[in-house]
């Protein structure tokens, strides 16, 4: 009751103003007998007021009283009233399994704190029911028995709440708890579980030292298992068995694996609960942390930093129709232009960002823990609370605002989970809408494959519960190419140098040493492996080497029009994000640059030739290219245009005018590439055509013309010329013409004892290996001319210098009849005259006999012939040292053996036929 107590001498008339909150007394939860009336002078009134709530909780209303006709309120009647009834309490007040593989095991303990139970009671546990398993589990270690409480604070349950899938799910539901009088309870829980990287980096971030991918054969029996970057012998545990490098070459390309992620030692369970467990994947206890909120300073935290950066490098550089933007994870993306009204821009903000959700998750998102106000500023999401939870004096019940808004963050802990937020935002966005485009390539798209009956041409990838589709092929890629490649960039290295055979299992170890990456980069661009790739190191050890290969990778990459803004210790020190988006990306660009068509250049050296390429642009947009030559022979092409750039209207087409001008006798390589410029305009495809240049004719600067005879070396001077207008050190080359018939013999290499290395006789001797020509100056160039039989030869002389080009001289050999050989006579039947000869002009040194015999006189003569024919055997001699090396020369200088049978032989026996031999 409540009594009045009319003090004055005066009649006063009071009134109870309900106006303004007629709601909680029209619903009968509060009740005056009266509202108004009369209180005589120094007399009493009572009035009854009755609180009959329809459900338990706490209500307040405050009523204004009035005074005769004053306006002015006199007093404010406060009434309360609360109805207590069995309540639990949950710590944490909601439930957040941070995203985890698949079949794996997540178990967070949560505190219940029943209220006002009065008698014991049991609980109940109902889990959503869905056509979809929701796999969750409920156990309580200490019972589920409430213990009554006279005071109706009751002790604490202790819940077990796991999650573990088989599929991916995401999911955000409520489980129920009920006590024996029907009375629920709702804890709400979201949870995902899928295998992609994309979604469960944060379980990669906790298990940074004791994660472990696995490779398990898919075939019957006891599977053989191998760990990630090592070489096929694996150093995992002991009851696995290695996968060796033997493999079966019947049908290698049927060979399936399953990729697994193992974490050891992920959680320390009681000794009996270890015991109990042995055989079971281990399970990962979870604080009760509402969500994932790394320590600053931990490893965990530089790994979600890494995240956050490669999210930003990807979004600034591909996440905008036109051209690049920078941005800043969650600054740049909550910075809108909205009215100013808070309810206004609050609600059309949170319909900005549930219409968002709302498609990604259509589109196959697993974002089911991202609620549209997380995307908010601090202060939107402070104000959104007090919009959305605010109550005047006639809200019912304060329980409404848990019902509304079962998810409150406080404000010290909400800009980290907006940075999260806006993070799996962007990454779901990239895995629906980009990684899903990873699709097998086709073979147009694929470089032969030069290695078979290996295990790592083309691996099929079954399943994983860590990577996802997209993820294997990308994984398949990565090997395929590797092993592929790696022996044909270090092919001439030394053996022990050269790049060991591995498995690549992960997105980021594997990756650190830039030699995978050169594999993937070479095989679509062949070209830069002289100019770059072979300068790797092949088995880098100190960091230094490391980076000096990622150094190579990125300029590779530069050099081809490929970037991704990173830097070489972004692969050197690789996060596994960043290190897909950028395998992502040369998947789908590296293929665009296989050629689209070999262009041809026939000429004559040191001519210069023309060719036209059509390129037809069929879209409605405006293409613009940059068009850049590169590959070993780039300074012989170039385009006739001026600029790099080439602009294709809509529908139209353009032609490309590219020219060669020939050097070099051996033909000539490069690649012409169209890069796409879509800087305010459409960007398309990268084109690529292959350049080759050969030389079908050549014409010398000059023949020399020269004679001698057969056995007699004759030195020759050839005059050269630069015609170059460089400057330069040219190697000399001497090619010899050989003879029409095969009159070659090969014999082993060590037999004669010399380093020899010709197949055949060669006539024309030059033994300046280097001559420096000026600009369009002369020179004189010296050879020696031995013919060995009657018969014309030629010898091409080749100044080379891989920088200016060749000159190309010819010297034309003529062999005449040997010279007589000298013999001595034994007897005369007449005395010989020698002083006359026929011809005065004679000298006596000729090896002649001049035989003198009278008229009708016979003359017989005995002569001596030598056994070997001595010039021959000197010009054998001869040509021998003038193709010994410089070692042998000095030693048999030194021991005497210049002129031995060892040698001569050598050279003769190059003269044999078959027949002779």
């Amino acid at each position: 009751d409540l009594l009045f107590y009319n003090l004055s001498n005066h009649n006063i008339q009071w009134t109870l103003d309900l106006k303004d909150i007629g709601k909680l007394f029209k619903s009968g939860i509060f009740k005056f007998s009266a509202v108004s009336g009369h209180v005589l002078a120094k007399e009493k009134y009572s009035i009854s007021i009755s609180f009959c709530p329809s459900k338990p909780g706490k209500y307040s209303v405050n009523v204004p009283m009035l005074l005769n006709d004053n306006p002015v309120f006199y007093r404010t009647l406060h009434l309360f009233g609360e109805v207590k009834s069995p309540n639990l309490l949950f710590d944490p007040p909601f439930v957040y399994f941070a995203p985890v593989p698949l079949d794996v095991t997540t178990e967070i303990e949560i505190n219940i704190l029943p209220q006002n139970f009065f008698s014991d009671t049991t609980l109940n546990v109902k889990l959503p029911k869905s056509k979809e398993i929701i796999p969750l589990s409920v156990k309580f270690p200490k019972g589920k028995i409430i213990t009554s409480a006279l005071r109706g604070i009751n002790t604490k349950l202790v819940c077990h709440l796991s999650f573990k899938s088989s599929i991916p799910v995401s999911f955000t539901t409520n489980v129920l708890f009920g006590d024996e009088s029907n009375n629920w309870f709702s804890l709400p829980v979201t949870a995902i579980a899928e295998n992609c990287i994309l979604t469960v980096y944060p379980y990669m971030a906790i298990h940074l030292d004791n994660q472990h991918i696995v490779l398990t054969h898919d075939t019957e029996g006891n599977p053989s298992k191998t760990t990630s970057g090592a070489p096929l012998r694996s150093t995992a545990a002991k009851k696995m068995t290695p996968l060796t490098t033997k493999v079966d070459t019947s049908e290698p390309a049927k060979r399936k694996y399953i990729i697994g992620m193992e974490v050891r030692d992920s959680i320390l369970l009681d000794k009996s609960e270890t015991s109990k467990k042995s055989g079971d994947k281990p399970v990962e206890k979870k604080q009760n942390k509402q969500f994932f909120a790394p320590g600053e300073g931990t490893e965990a935290y530089k790994f979600f930093e890494k995240v956050v950066n490669a999210t930003q490098t990807w979004f600034s550089l591909f996440g905008w129709p036109e051209a690049p933007h920078s941005i800043s994870i969650p600054e740049t993306l909550r910075s809108q232009s909205l009215p100013v009204d808070n309810t206004e821009r609050l609600t059309q903000l949170h319909l900005q960002h549930s219409s968002l959700l709302t498609f990604l998750k259509a589109q196959g998102a697993f974002i089911s823990h991202i609620l549209p106000e997380f995307l908010f500023e601090p202060e939107d999401y402070k104000k959104w609370i007090e919009m959305t939870t605010s109550t005047d004096n006639m809200s019912e019940s304060s329980d409404t605002e848990e019902e509304k808004n079962p998810v409150i963050i406080d404000a010290t802990d909400f800009e980290a989970l907006s940075k999260q937020a806006w993070t799996d935002v962007l990454l779901q966005m990239y895995k629906v809408l980009v990684l899903s485009r990873v699709l097998p390539l086709h073979s147009s798209n694929t470089p032969p494959t030069h290695i078979e009956n290996t295990s790592k041409i083309n691996p099929c990838f079954v399943s994983s519960n860590i990577y996802s589709t997209p993820e294997r092929i990308l994984l398949s890629w990565l090997n395929t190419n590797y092993e592929n490649t790696r022996h044909t960039i270090w092919n001439n290295i030394p053996k022990g140098a050269f790049p060991p055979e591995k498995w690549i299992l992960n997105f980021d170890k594997d990756l650190l040493d830039g030699l995978v990456f050169a594999t993937q980069i070479a095989t679509y661009c062949p070209f830069l492996i002289e100019s770059h790739f072979r300068n790797m190191y092949t088995k880098p050890k100190s960091p230094e080497q490391h980076l000096h290969n990622c150094l190579i990778v990125l300029n590779a990459l530069h050099e081809i029009g490929i970037d991704m803004d990173i830097e070489a210790i972004d692969i050197y020190d690789p996060n596994p994000i960043l290190m897909l988006m950028l395998c992502v990306h040369m998947y789908e660009r590296l293929p665009t640059y296989l050629p689209k068509k070999v262009v041809s250049f026939h000429c004559t050296l040191y001519d210069t030739v023309l060719r036209e390429i059509l390129v037809k642009n069929p879209s409605t947009k405006t293409l613009v290219y940059n068009a850049a030559i590169i590959g070993r022979d780039v300074d012989d092409f170039s385009l006739t245009q001026t600029g790099d750039v080439v602009t294709i209207s809509p529908r139209s087409e353009i032609t490309i005018t590219v020219q060669f001008a020939s050097r070099f006798l051996r033909p000539a390589e490069a690649s012409l590439l169209l890069i796409s410029k879509p800087k305010n305009t459409f960007g398309g495809t990268t084109l690529a055509f292959s350049l080759r240049g050969e030389v079908v004719y050549f014409k010398a600067f000059d023949i020399i013309k020269c004679k001698s005879p057969c056995y007699t070396w004759t030195k020759v001077t050839v005059n050269v010329k630069n015609h170059f207008h460089t400057a330069g050190d040219f190697s000399v080359a001497a090619n010899n013409s050989i003879y029409k018939s095969a009159r070659s013999f090969s014999y082993s290499g060590n037999a004669l004892k010399t380093s020899i290395t010709s197949t055949f006789i060669k006539e024309f001797f030059c033994s300046t290996r280097t001559l420096h020509l000026e600009a369009e100056e002369s020179s004189s160039l010296q050879l020696y001319y031995l013919p060995f039989n009657i018969h014309i030869r030629y010898c091409v002389i080749i100044l080379s210098n891989q920088k200016i080009g060749e000159l190309i001289y010819i010297v034309k050999g003529k062999g005449l009849r040997p010279l007589p050989s000298k013999f001595i006579p034994l007897s005369y039947s007449h005395p010989l005259n020698y002083g006359t000869t026929p011809e005065e002009e004679l000298i006596w040194e000729d090896p002649i006999l001049y035989v003198n015999c009278e008229l009708n006189q016979t003359l017989d003569m005995e002569l001596k012939l030598p056994l070997t024919n001595e010039a021959r055997e000197k010009a054998l001699a001869f040509a021998a040292q003038q193709q010994m090396s410089d070692l042998e020369y000095e030693r048999r200088l030194i021991t005497g053996t210049l002129e031995s049978s060892s040698i001569r032989v050598a050279i003769a026996v190059l003269g044999l036929t078959m027949v002779e031999v």
